[in-house]
């Protein structure tokens, strides 16, 4: 941080930044998994694109930061007050998937599916329940999801 080196940390890696500069790094009482919506302070800042989303931002952690001392707060939802911060000019942490648009929301949860039916067996419940869920994503007789990443996730709790 010293070097002034431009660094942009996602999840995880926002979790570790908070860490490095002391901030409190606390579990959540239930895992955050899918779309959410988080409030933008600053809408016209580098988080625009976000906030052309309405701010639906995809989630997948169960550990969350408080605002590192000297950082800066970007956004914040609910159930996370601090969901972004920027110290100084050259350090950005996001604690959700800035990276992920539905097409690769949709891929991580058919890996996610392949992954757990092969490691898992493919159980009655397990199967029936990912098979109406991968149906409900790419049926064309119900295109809500396509459209609404935030009923997409409800339908995935």
């Amino acid at each position: 941080m010293k070097l002034e080196k431009a660094v942009f940390s996602i999840c995880l890696g926002a979790q570790m930044q908070a860490d490095i500069t002391g901030a409190r790094i606390y579990r959540l009482e239930q895992k955050q998994l899918g779309i959410y919506k988080v409030d933008i302070d600053n809408p016209e800042g580098f988080l625009s694109a976000v906030a052309n989303n309405n701010g639906r931002v995809f989630q997948s952690h169960q550990y969350a930061f408080d605002l590192p001392q000297g950082a800066m707060h970007l956004t914040y939802s609910n159930d996370v007050p601090c969901q972004a911060s920027n110290m100084g000019n050259h350090i950005v942490a996001t604690q959700f998937h800035s990276d992920a648009t539905l097409e690769v929301f949709t891929s991580w949860l058919l890996a996610t599916f392949f992954s757990l039916r092969a490691t898992l067996g493919a159980g009655h419940w397990f199967r029936m329940r990912m098979a109406c869920t991968v149906r409900q994503l790419f049926s064309p007789a119900n295109p809500s999801h396509q459209s609404d990443p935030l009923a997409l996730s409800a339908a995935l709790r």
